[in-house]
């Protein structure tokens, strides 16, 4: 017998999101509000994270996740479903 262990989440449970630079590993963590805020670059070493136009899939997820949590809040205008994202849990 296989057991699996998922995590459900939807997108009103995201406290936050980190992004983590590839050239010093520093750790940003940004609030659901302003998801869609991603730093042109590192706040400690200055490496560019995104580069000009800021076009990018990366960019749109988290402007998604912005909206789509300020659309969750409006009344009379909500979506008949919601988005849930499933995750493995963590292995201890």
């Amino acid at each position: 017998m296989t057991i699996e262990r998922r995590l459900i989440a939807g997108i009103d449970d995201i406290k936050g999101v980190t992004f983590e630079c590839l050239n010093c590993s520093l750790r940003h963590t940004v609030p659901p509000e302003k998801i869609g805020d991603i730093p042109a670059q590192c706040p400690r070493c200055h490496h560019t994270w995104i580069p000009f136009p800021p076009a990018s899939p990366l960019v749109d997820l988290a402007s998604a996740i912005e909206r789509i949590r300020a659309l969750d809040k409006q009344e009379g205008n909500k979506p008949g479903f919601r988005v849930l994202l499933e995750l493995d849990a963590l292995k201890l």
